[in-house]
């Protein structure tokens, strides 16, 4: 299932839209999960980067779509970006922010059609992002979704994935800012997880589907709160 916000202040926009998801859906079999926001600053408090797609209208009251664009991008550079607007020019910055497109209210049925596959590929392509590993041996690309968990050792980085394990130099840090939108959170300081291999939690533990690794006190609550959120949309 795929998780889209919708920023939109005008009612009847906003119902356009979700009737022509719902018809995508029945077209193609694609799901969707939709939140729904009627000013940019309702949205961007407490976000998380949950979503795989974010429909902003440019015109909303308050902080405009363009300045919430940017407010955006210092929390989330990944998300996939659309603008929606009724006058093309005030979305033709939409590159500084990143936006992979925009549409023109009101959006028609074909056009959207062919717009939202585009989406739902941009997003599919995100979401089999690959790793290169160096190692002793040679370079390993592994697709960042068969990687269960990673862990530290020295300088070294051992990655624990359902081809095998793989080590390589490197640090968490720098790995953590690579993998963390693609849904790995750290438990503890030397593990990072791929939260689509979390089992469940027991106390302290979290169990994956090949190992059982503890979860820090200075961890527990953020890494919580990810598997919660991540869960609620997965």
């Amino acid at each position: 299932m795929l998780s889209i916000a919708i920023i939109e202040d005008t009612e009847s926009d906003y119902e356009r839209l979700r009737k022509q998801i719902d018809e995508f859906t029945r077209s193609h079999g694609t799901p969707f999960r939709i939140s729904r926001f009627v000013d940019a600053e309702s949205f961007l408090d407490g976000y998380r980067s949950d979503y795989d797609l974010v429909f902003m209208d440019v015109e909303l009251p308050g902080l405009s779509g363009m300045r919430a664009a940017h407010a955006l991008r210092d929390l989330d550079e990944s998300v996939t970006l659309v603008f929606l607007t009724r006058i093309a020019s005030l979305a033709v910055n939409g590159y500084e922010v990143n936006a992979l497109d925009y549409m023109i209210k009101p959006v028609n049925e074909i056009a959207f059609d062919l717009k939202m596959k585009r989406f739902v590929k941009n997003i599919e392509s995100k979401r089999s992002f690959t790793v290169t590993i160096p190692t002793k041996h040679g370079i390993a690309r592994i697709a960042a979704s068969s990687i269960h968990y990673v862990e530290v050792a020295g300088h070294n980085l051992i990655f624990h994935t359902e081809q095998g394990t793989f080590v390589s130099r490197g640090t968490m840090k720098k790995l953590e800012e690579t993998l963390s939108p693609h849904h790995f959170l750290r438990c503890n300081h030397c593990y990072l997880v791929n939260l689509q291999a979390v089992v469940c939690v027991e106390d302290c533990m979290v169990h994956l589907v090949d190992a059982e690794l503890p979860i820090s006190r200075a961890k527990r609550k953020s890494f919580l709160d990810g598997l919660a959120a991540y869960l609620s949309i997965a």
